[in-house]
């Protein structure tokens, strides 16, 4: 179970990146005001950060808000 864990975070996270770098390219540093993202992804990328404040044990996701995201909100 470790190796499928540890390939579906690389492609989770290859995934992340990619959306990334075509979301800056064509919308620019802003790209996520750009996409038309539901309000509870928007709610839960702003409750998972609130949480990284109160709790200073859990891991800083990432330096972009796609990495509060889940697997299927990539989509």
């Amino acid at each position: 179970m470790a190796n499928v864990y540890l390939y579906l975070y690389c492609v989770e996270n290859s995934l992340r990146l990619f959306i990334e770098k075509i979301g800056q390219d064509k919308f620019g540093n802003d790209y996520l005001n750009s996409l038309s993202l539901r309000a509870d992804t928007r709610r839960k990328i702003t409750s998972r950060k609130e949480g990284e404040d109160k709790n200073k044990w859990l891991r800083i996701r990432g330096d972009s808000d796609i990495f509060y995201m889940d697997f299927e909100e990539l989509g």
